[in-house]
């Protein structure tokens, strides 16, 4: 990547590794995700068996469009993730926590 992203490449580096400090593992929904942040997935909401995840709507949204940058994968995985957790009105919920909450 230092090749493509030639002058820039210590910009896409800063972006990619802090980014990828958040990534987790959720066997609940068994994909790979990045939460808003480490501390919101561990102290509020968390599912008591696996520790769980917080997602923020345009937050997730942003972290997939940063991610898209180098990780293809895993930007579409927060994408889908957020999107699915639309309510029943119809909305893409602010906040989505393991345990379904959503606001």
């Amino acid at each position: 990547n230092q090749k493509k992203f030639g002058e820039n490449y210590d910009c896409y580096n800063a972006l990619q590794s802090v980014m990828a400090w958040d990534n987790i593992y959720d066997p609940g929904i068994r994909r790979v995700i990045t939460p808003v942040s480490r501390i919101w997935s561990s102290e509020w909401f968390a599912s008591e068996d696996f520790g769980g995840f917080t997602l923020f709507c345009w937050d997730t949204y942003f972290a997939s469009m940063m991610l898209a940058v180098g990780n293809k994968e895993l930007a579409y995985s927060n994408a889908v993730e957020i999107t699915k957790a639309i309510t029943e009105s119809g909305f893409v919920p602010n906040c989505f926590y393991s345990n379904n909450f959503k606001s």
